[in-house]
């Protein structure tokens, strides 16, 4: 039985959060790292603390969207992914049914170190007492073999097509997957050319943000399938299974405003190349036990901003803290893709593609609620009327 632990010091297995700490999950995703490079142990979210005592409950009023909300970001933000047993997230209710959540934390000594991903770069954190603290360069470095590891063929696959954009130093949108095991997609079938003409065949909006091109035929290219050179995004369909999409920057341009970023194209064109994605692998073996590595880039974006909410908000048009642009001359791109299960990908296309996006945000410095609410969290779909 899970007893909730008032009356508890924290230590070197246990520690208590807030449940607004859902709201920056980071520092949730710190703590467990923490464990993870440690011994192992327990986060509380949802007690309340004085002096380092759990006192009260600060119970969470939607656990099971919090619970899933959470899982989806420690999967995406630590390195490696973790597996089942080693990070779980619970739902624990008192008498009276209020509930908070406990993630349980046991790592596995072959797959240490840790990290945390934010803004493009690990972070290694170690649990040491009750406090946390940052791993010295000796306690991070370790080897760790890799050879006949198909996420790091994968990882470095994508990072070779990113790198190519790079160079070029044109400014792109640029979204790529890559299952493994590889697809095999038939390049040549009439089908597959319908996807790229038809938007509704794969359940995308006809006039939306996606990667059609209806006036422009699919082209055979060196065992891939290439459209859209003329209108400013290309889509690639590979004969391994490998979708890449790359938008012209202004094509993410708002209408009104200049170098600002509008939030629908920036959502609906990774959504809309997962729902191919759905539509490609369903029938294919990485639909069963494999994976999708997803990975997206932002080049030449420098001084670009993004304004966070729904354009249909009035926080749109009248937000309460300065609009925030991208002040660095670096690329926006990260360490390392995100990981799919292959069924979670066809079976839930626009919700991996959301994850995707959130990145995005997180990099800008919003936080999830401030991503537009056209992508309904409740029902995982990204609904913009036409």
């Amino acid at each position: 039985m899970n007893i909730i632990p008032l009356g508890r010091r924290e230590s070197g297995t246990l520690e208590f959060k807030q449940k607004d700490a859902l709201n920056r999950p980071d520092a949730v995703g710190r703590e467990i790292v923490g464990f993870l490079n440690a011994g192992g142990g327990n986060v509380w979210i949802g007690l309340r603390e004085e002096h380092g005592t759990a006192v009260a409950l600060d119970p969470i009023e939607n656990p099971e969207a919090a619970m899933g909300s959470l899982r989806d970001y420690l999967m995406d933000a630590l390195e490696p992914p973790p597996l089942e047993g080693e990070v779980r997230v619970n739902i624990i209710r008192d008498e009276a049914g209020r509930a908070v959540l406990r993630v349980y934390v046991r790592p596995i000594k072959s797959r240490k170190p840790y990290a945390l991903l934010k803004g493009g770069a690990r972070y290694f954190y170690i649990r040491s007492g009750d406090r946390l603290r940052s791993m010295s360069r000796e306690e991070i470095f370790s080897p760790r073999a890799s050879e006949g590891n198909p996420a790091a063929s994968a990882e470095s696959g994508l990072r070779r097509e990113r790198d190519k954009l790079q160079r070029k130093g044109e400014g792109v949108y640029w979204i790529c997957l890559k299952p493994y095991p590889e697809a095999r997609i038939d390049v040549h079938d009439p089908d597959i050319h319908g996807y790229l003409q038809d938007a509704r065949r794969t359940g995308n909006r006809p006039i939306g943000w996606n990667f059609i091109s209806p006036y422009e035929q699919p082209e055979l290219h060196q065992g891939r399938l290439v459209q859209g050179r003329k209108v400013g995004r290309i889509i690639e369909v590979h004969e391994d299974g490998t979708l890449s999409l790359t938008v012209d920057i202004n094509e993410l341009h708002h209408s009104r405003r200049e170098q600002e970023i509008h939030p629908f194209p920036l959502i609906e064109y990774p959504v809309a190349l997962f729902r191919l994605a759905s539509c490609l692998y369903r029938d294919k073996e990485v639909a069963g036990s494999g994976k999708v590595f997803a990975d997206t880039a932002l080049i030449g974006i420098r001084d670009w901003k993004l304004r966070p909410y729904s354009p249909r908000s009035i926080h749109f048009e009248h937000p309460l803290e300065p609009l925030r642009a991208w002040a660095d001359d670096r690329d926006l791109v990260w360490e390392r893709p995100l990981v799919f299960p292959g069924k979670e990908m066809v079976e839930e296309p626009d919700w991996c593609g959301f994850r995707l996006v959130r990145r995005i945000y997180e990099a800008f410095g919003y936080f999830e609620n401030q991503i537009p609410q056209e992508f309904d969290r409740s029902s995982r779909r990204l609904v913009i009327p036409d």
